[in-house]
């Protein structure tokens, strides 16, 4: 699963306000997945005219990897012809199930650009 994510930011504060999912076109050389960018990119036109104020800020997938692997990182280039300075949201679907240990917290690990 794949997927943008929409918000304002000022300076290092973000505030995360929608999303919407991302198609996969093919796997890519690598055997990494392509994100097929004329489909985001009208999404982000359309979205542009309702919510005029909302950038792509990042993007967000399904991880059990505790860091960015390689696949993670030929998406995240991908789509950087974007926007250079993308967020990463990784959720780990493995935390969500009884995994957690009663903490409350959600199973996301957060990475930005360097």
């Amino acid at each position: 699963v794949f997927g943008a994510v929409l918000g304002t930011q000022a300076g290092r504060r973000v505030e995360l306000a929608n999303s919407f999912e991302l198609k996969v076109a093919a796997a890519g050389s690598s055997g990494s997945a392509a994100i097929d960018m004329d489909y985001l990119r009208t999404r982000l036109e359309q979205y542009k005219k309702t919510f005029p104020s909302l950038d792509m800020l990042g993007w967000y997938s399904t991880s059990t990897a505790p860091a960015p692997d390689e696949s993670d990182i030929a998406v995240h280039q991908q789509l950087c012809e974007l926007n250079e300075a993308l967020l990463y949201l990784a959720l780990d679907p493995s935390g969500l199930v009884g995994g957690g240990g009663g903490t409350g917290d959600l199973p996301i690990g957060i990475f930005e650009s360097e």
